[in-house]
């Protein structure tokens, strides 16, 4: 089970944690320092009463339901009622089901972008470079001769912090060279990728993708709960966390079924830049997309679960990266949570690995 103990004694555990706070708020300062950060963030210049409110209950919520901050209002737990919030599969609960099913070597793979590259180099159809010493200079020199204008990316990077693309009609190459050099583990440079014309329709300036999740079971690969990812103007990046939106896909169809939706819980039906219309917008060559997604999980059997985004290009399908632990945002544009689903999903999965039943 995801949910290791009862509602009920969650629930007074969550209550005696609150009574704590109020009587020793010193001993819970880091924690209500980022409460506090991300009610600023969601409620900027909200009062004093209203804000106590939403620590006591975000407090109780990262207790009870493994909450963290920013997902009290993503998913907006302050209008759901007790069983509604325990559906909501949380970042504390994916994190817990990623690490039962998923290996630890598969998922260094997908997180270091290189080594994602070097394993899937035949699906990124676009050339790749990895950066991290003085030593690179000259390849860096050679990459840039032909791709003036590229995209750069920390090898470690998630939710498209650190991403962003490169024009050195305009960018000092030097400190383009040192900002590569001050991230830890280096960065790759990329080849920009053209979407196609009616992915790029969307939103013209952020590479517009699909994100597919794949589970992995012996008999065949299942693909869950697929969205389209779409920037706003002036955004390279697509990523919901960097003000990216999301918009729900058909399994079957490859149609969008949902507007679009932003960590803000703001809706349009159309793009609110662009204006394309969004709800039954087609993805082209969905069944092409739905098999290449296959064929990536089948070559990582190890890590059950991935989250794969794929980019549509004049060439077809590419892939763009895949997240091991992947953010499970696309409830808030489902009709109810997805812990039920997920609790029936890792025990068929733990039965194929042949951890249950032994």
């Amino acid at each position: 089970m995801i949910r290791s103990k009862p509602l009920a004694y969650r629930a007074d555990r969550g209550m005696i944690v609150v009574r704590d706070f109020k009587q020793q708020p010193e001993k819970y300062k880091n924690i209500m320092l980022k409460f506090h950060q991300v009610i600023d963030l969601f409620h900027p210049g909200i009062g004093l009463e209203a804000r106590d409110k939403y620590v006591d209950d975000m407090l109780f919520c990262f207790i009870c339901y493994s909450a963290y901050p920013e997902e009290y209002f993503i998913y907006g737990f302050e209008h759901l009622d007790a069983e509604k919030r325990d559906e909501i599969m949380t970042d504390g609960l994916r994190y817990s089901f990623y690490k039962k099913v998923n290996d630890p070597k598969s998922i260094e793979l997908l997180d270091d972008k290189y080594l994602t590259y070097q394993h899937f180099s035949k699906y990124f159809n676009r050339e790749l470079l990895l950066v991290r010493s003085v030593e690179d200079m000259s390849d860096f020199l050679d990459f840039t001769s032909r791709n003036p204008r590229f995209i750069m990316k920390p090898v470690r990077s998630y939710g498209g912090n650190g991403i962003r693309i490169v024009d050195l009609a305009h960018d000092d190459f030097a400190n383009v060279f040192r900002t590569i050099l001050s991230f830890k583990s280096g960065a790759v440079v990329e080849e920009l990728v053209v979407q196609s014309e009616i992915m790029g329709r969307l939103n013209e300036s952020s590479l517009n993708t699909v994100r597919v999740m794949s589970a992995y079971f012996h008999a065949g690969v299942e693909l869950l709960y697929p969205l389209l990812k779409v920037g706003r103007k002036g955004n390279c990046v697509d990523n919901f966390s960097s003000g990216g939106m999301i918009a729900a896909v058909d399994t079957k169809t490859g149609r969008v079924t949902s507007p679009l939706t932003d960590r803000f819980r703001n809706s349009y039906v159309s793009h609110p830049d662009s204006g394309v219309p969004i709800i039954d917008f087609q993805l082209p060559d969905w069944e092409l997309a739905c098999d290449m997604t296959r064929e990536l999980a089948a070559s990582i059997p190890e890590n059950r679960i991935v989250g794969w985004d794929l980019a549509y290009t004049r060439n077809g399908w590419i892939m763009i990266e895949g997240n091991p632990r992947p953010q499970l945002g696309g409830q808030l544009v489902s009709d109810k949570g997805w812990v039920s689903a997920f609790e029936d999903l890792q025990e068929r999965l733990l039965r194929d690995m042949g951890t249950i039943g032994r």
